[in-house]
């Protein structure tokens, strides 16, 4: 069993006081942070999420709602578009040449604008690599390949949210 010393318990109280005090002092601040009355899950509720076409866009769309913390009754003031592209990529190889693995790529190009005046706001690209294994079941592969899209799909959601929120966020600190 390891057993902490009196002088391992204050060096370790030390490093930990200095490292915080080290952060709080270079400006950082949290992204969910409350100032002035406005906190970012506030701003992000009023983002309208537009319907993305098939099943992986709906998944990807309820994701940003859960996060953006979607209320119906808010009203909403900006829009975020998103469109999808997959694409299936072999990466390993039998000796026969048949595939046992595949690369799932999805790539969402989305435009975050501003409802009242149509002004896009941000745009960019996020993107995904979730891989899957084949195996001699094909009902075994097609769960495995949505599996591996819902994977990506979820990765861009949070890529997404983080990267509108440090938007809005520098957004309001600058008014």
């Amino acid at each position: 069993m390891f057993y902490l010393n009196n002088t391992h318990k204050f060096k370790i109280f030390f490093s930990l006081f200095l490292v915080v005090s080290l952060v709080s002092n270079c400006g950082f601040q949290p992204l969910y942070f409350v100032k002035d009355g406005v906190n970012l899950s506030s701003i992000e509720s009023q983002i309208e999420v537009k319907n993305i076409d098939g099943r992986t866009g709906q998944i990807l769309r309820n994701s940003l709602l859960e996060k953006f913390g979607s209320e119906s009754s808010n009203t909403k003031t900006l829009s975020l578009k998103i469109t999808l592209t997959k694409s299936v990529v072999p990466l390993a190889f039998r000796r026969d040449k048949t595939v046992t693995r595949f690369n799932v790529i999805i790539d969402a190009d989305y435009i975050l604008k501003n409802l009242s005046n149509g002004k896009i706001l941000t745009d960019g690209t996020s993107s995904s690599i979730a891989s899957y294994s084949v195996v001699f079941s094909e009902f075994a592969n097609l769960s495995a390949a949505r599996d591996a899209e819902e994977r990506a799909v979820i990765d861009i959601s949070k890529n997404i949210s983080r990267i509108v929120g440090f938007y809005l966020i520098n957004l309001e600190d600058n008014k």
